[in-house]
């Protein structure tokens, strides 16, 4: 495989099969940013390669590139990282938030609103998932909105935080020996 350029971006295909697609935008001062996306197939990863590129050429700022909400998972992550987060949480983390990023697929982050949470809330339920790791799920999903709003800036108000999510089935007891 031929290696692109400097600054074409690149395409890497992760250990769940699944490929990244990651470009460089323009720089903040000393530090680089860098635009990333996920898709399922590699014909699919070209195609938002290319869209990034574009935009890039068009000269989009950086804010209208994020509004993607698949490319802020990792700027999320590496920041929970440095937290010091398990490796198992932030693979937890991923998942649900490309969970997330596929449910809303066209809707930009900044419009995203507490009933499209609930709206996520209820289809994670129709696929059969047990309402603890629904109410997990929107802890996850009120933490990233969080970061969203209170250090990134990018949004004015966090959705998830005044969706409420009850749990119908009994948590279990643990049994007595």
């Amino acid at each position: 495989m031929l290696r692109r350029s400097k600054g074409e971006g690149s395409i890497t295909q992760l250990p769940n099969g699944k490929f990244r697609v990651r470009l460089e935008v323009n720089p903040v001062g000393d530090k680089r940013k860098w635009v990333t996306a996920t898709a399922t197939t590699k014909k699919e990863a070209v195609k938002k390669l290319q869209e990034l590129q574009r935009q890039k050429e068009d000269k989009k700022t950086l804010h209208a590139l994020q509004d993607d909400l698949s490319t802020l998972i990792e700027p999320y992550l590496s920041a929970k990282e440095s937290e010091g987060l398990k490796v198992t949480t932030l693979q937890h983390l991923y998942y649900e938030l490309h969970e997330l990023a596929s449910y809303l697929e066209d809707i930009p982050v900044h419009k995203v609103t507490k009933e499209h949470i609930q709206s996520y809330l209820s289809f994670q339920k129709s696929k059969g998932l047990v309402d603890r790791t629904i109410k997990e799920s929107l802890n996850d999903l009120r933490g990233f909105f969080k970061w969203l709003h209170e250090d990134k800036k990018a949004l004015e108000e966090n959705p998830a935080a005044t969706v409420k999510f009850k749990m119908t089935q009994a948590p279990r007891r643990k049994q007595e020996v």
